[in-house]
């Protein structure tokens, strides 16, 4: 590995002064993976030190405008005039798609260079260690991004997109641990294991051991804040407000980690939901009264159509699979 790669040459190349030799070295090593945040570092203190000129656009476009309409009108044939209006069409849209396309970039160049992100596909699970040695098992079709800089300070904050299991490291002087989800709720901790669900379909937390604080944002100038204790389960209603019960003893919520689904009077047409969420395989179920029908029981299944097929024979029913979409009815 290269050593020789200072802040001041790095800081040299985001200027855009840094010869042509240097410009290779330096992009040789940030190929290496141990290099990548020192790079991505030193970007963040440049870019603070050498604020960029952000032009505006809608100042800028008004005064045109306003140059166009104080210019001498020129008669001009009609054949002439329809071009320059479509001309002008399509000028106006560039501008706007050349807007949205920077305003893109830059949140994506911004989202890159800030957070380290931990995503897994359909099917797949996720073990890994955070900086703070806090451990999270992060479940398929799922993603969580942590701060490159300064998770490790006064609040550990991670955002979660999917579902992940969490035992996080109490420090010494008692920095808060938080995960933020997409639907305005969060769980703050200081060191304990629980469950974090949160998908389009509802938002859960289970707590193991330890104690959480939860914030429900949804609709509220002041955050609705409701404490758990261990064995209990947390959802957001319809509302967005939160509602505490008890872990059913029929319930594992870290069950997954195992590849084991475990269903407590579920309908089929829930777990059909699950199974896409999981698996990214559709469930199609045209009866209703197949629909209908609940299941219990664990069950350990590494794909869709192995979990569709106990239940099957389970229940007497029959299916047929179409690419990524099964389609589950009665024999």
């Amino acid at each position: 590995m290269n050593t020789s790669i200072t802040y001041e040459h790095l800081y040299r190349y985001f200027s855009g002064h840094s010869s042509s030799f240097q410009k290779k070295q330096i992009e040789d090593w940030v190929r290496e993976e141990d290099n990548l945040e020192r790079f991505y570092h030193a970007l963040a203190t440049w870019e603070k030190q050498n604020l960029q000129y952000t032009a505006d656009l809608t100042e800028a476009l008004a005064r045109h405008h306003q140059r166009m309409e104080q210019a001498p009108a020129q008669p001009s044939p009609p054949a002439t005039r329809n071009m320059l209006r479509r001309l002008t069409s399509l000028s106006r849209w560039w501008v706007a798609a050349s807007v949205a396309l920077l305003l893109m970039t830059g949140w994506l160049y911004q989202t890159i260079w800030q957070y380290k992100t931990y995503a897994t596909d359909y099917g797949q699970t996720l073990s890994f260690t955070l900086a703070d040695g806090s451990q999270v098992d992060l479940n398929a079709n799922s993603t969580l991004r942590v701060p490159r800089f300064g998770f490790d300070d006064a609040t550990r904050m991670v955002y979660l997109e999917g579902e992940a299991a969490f035992e996080v490291r109490h420090t010494k002087n008692h920095r808060r641990f938080i995960v933020r989800t997409p639907k305005s709720l969060d769980v703050v901790v200081l060191g304990t294991k629980f469950t974090v669900f949160s998908r389009s379909r509802a938002t859960r937390v289970a707590l193991h051991s330890g104690k959480v604080q939860l914030l429900a944002y949804a609709n509220r100038q002041k955050p609705e804040k409701k404490f758990m204790k261990p064995g209990e389960q947390a959802s957001l209603d319809a509302e967005g407000h939160i509602e505490i019960k008890p872990i059913p003893v029929t319930e594992d919520p870290v069950a997954w980690k195992d590849h084991r689904f475990v269903f407590s009077s579920t309908p089929l047409s829930e777990i059909a939901l699950m199974l896409d969420e999981v698996f990214g395989v559709k469930v199609v179920i045209p009866e209703q009264q197949v629909a209908q029908m609940t299941v219990s029981g664990s069950f350990t299944a590494h794909s869709a159509e192995e979990l569709i097929q106990t239940l099957s024979e389970a229940a007497t029913l029959t299916y047929q699979k179409e690419k990524r979409k099964i389609i589950l009815q009665s024999r």
